[in-house]
């Protein structure tokens, strides 16, 4: 699900050929076909690949254990036992790819990118894994080249290396945490400007300045019959509570108690939801703790 450039596509289709997951799925017959018997049998047992499958008649692949306990188990130096496993999946992947893959919705959505540059850069962060820091870096880098106009301000969705529509609140708050989360992972002082650069923006066209917290849509945006302010934490969490806890960083990060202000100002314009429903505000409660 991954633009050339780095950014992600928002989705693929769970069906192909008129079947719920037939691309990735496989009989012991299929593996055998593959691989021969000898190794078709390696990896049916190594990969819990048996008659009936585990998913509607056939199976997805699936290691219970490490590769190398599976070498040790068969008593076997588990180097080379890994080199076997990996080539015969090399196998397995070229013959799936002349298989009619689900089809792919290859827009490119400036929110969602956000969440997946926050996700690899913690993620590479905490568990070590420098590939998922690299993959949040490629990403960002071409968000910040392609998903801007002339102006600066963000673009929503893209296709290509074309973007289109402009960008809404979620958009610059999903992304600024992107971007704050991975100057700390990072510790490249290029990500935080860009996220200071990008608040600032925010700031300038989204911010409610009289009652706190902010709008959905630009103050130059086409005109709406009211402008909302998203108050609810759903699958995705809303922008202004993300946007709150991207100030609360910002003031820890700069010292500069504006930042601060401004995120008891938007925390406050949502503090009779927040008493009322506070499951409804969870990642709220997040920048209020």
């Amino acid at each position: 699900m991954r633009h050339p450039g780095g950014a992600f596509y928002s989705a693929t289709d769970a069906d192909s050929e008129g079947e719920e997951g037939r691309y990735f799925l496989w009989t012991p017959a299929q593996i055998d076909a593959v691989l021969g018997a000898k190794d078709g049998a390696l990896i049916r047992s190594v990969y819990g690949v048996r008659p009936g499958g585990n998913f509607e008649g056939r199976t997805i692949l699936n290691l219970s254990q490490s590769l190398e306990a599976e070498a040790l188990a068969r008593k076997v130096e588990p180097a080379a036992f890994a080199v076997r496993a990996r080539s015969a999946l090399d196998k397995l992947d070229t013959a799936r790819r002349k298989r009619t893959p689900p089809l792919l919705d290859d827009k490119i959505i400036t929110a969602w990118n956000g969440l997946m540059v926050s996700a690899l850069a913690r993620a590479g962060y905490h568990l070590g894994e420098p590939t998922w820091t690299t993959a949040a870096t490629r990403a960002a880098t071409w968000l910040l080249a392609h998903m801007r106009g002339k102006d600066g301000q963000l673009l929503r969705i893209a296709r290509g290396d074309k973007a289109r529509i402009p960008g809404v609140l979620d958009d610059y708050a999903f992304l600024i945490a992107g971007l704050l989360d991975l100057f700390e992972t990072t510790g490249e002082s290029r990500w935080f400007a860009a996220a200071l650069n990008l608040q600032r923006i925010q700031d300038q066209h989204f911010l409610d300045a009289a009652g706190g917290g902010y709008f959905s849509t630009a103050a130059d945006a086409t005109p709406l019959l009211a402008r909302a302010k998203p108050d609810y934490d759903g699958a995705r969490p809303c922008g202004n509570s993300v946007s709150a806890m991207n100030l609360v960083r910002l003031a820890a990060l700069t010292g500069d108690e504006a930042w601060a202000r401004r995120a008891r100002q938007t925390l406050s314009a949502f503090a009779g939801r927040l008493q009322r429903a506070p499951h409804a505000m969870s990642e709220a409660l997040v920048a209020v703790e």
